[in-house]
């Protein structure tokens, strides 16, 4: 069985205690208007970390400052199984926001997530962002 790699981020805000979440395209197959984090697969010969900046550059037209990878999960949908590798960082300012992909974006405490229906697995990433966040402060 082949294993897609994908690489998903989640931008701090450590002055607001906020993370940034993105609604997916009503265009999308799977999860139409579902809320998740900035990401997407992994092409050709490129790094992981390589991934993660091309992917929040094409979703929403900026380049995170740095980077963190906090998790890598294992995961199956049907009949494909995900290896899904969890960044987070900071981001200067959004730019160009590409609405094929992203329908949405909206900065949440931790209070707020209980009301956005997020893709499977999202959930516990913003979980883990909120953690990470709050460990170094």
């Amino acid at each position: 069985m082949d294993v897609e790699v994908s690489c998903s981020f989640i931008p701090l805000d450590y002055r607001n205690k906020k993370i940034l979440i993105a609604k997916r395209s009503m265009d999308k197959k799977i999860f139409p208007g579902a809320w998740e984090n900035i990401g997407g697969r992994l092409e050709g010969e490129e790094t992981l970390d390589e991934c993660v900046e091309r992917e929040v550059f094409e979703e929403i037209g900026c380049s995170p400052l740095w980077l963190k990878q906090i998790k890598t999960k294992i995961s199956k949908y049907e009949s494909k199984k995900y290896l899904n590798v969890l960044y987070v960082g900071e981001i200067e300012k959004i730019g160009k926001i590409n609405r094929k992909e992203v329908e949405q974006l909206k900065w949440i405490s931790y209070g707020e997530k209980e009301t956005f229906h997020f893709f499977p697995g999202n959930d516990e990433a913003v979980d883990l962002a909120f953690g990470y966040m709050e460990n170094l402060t």
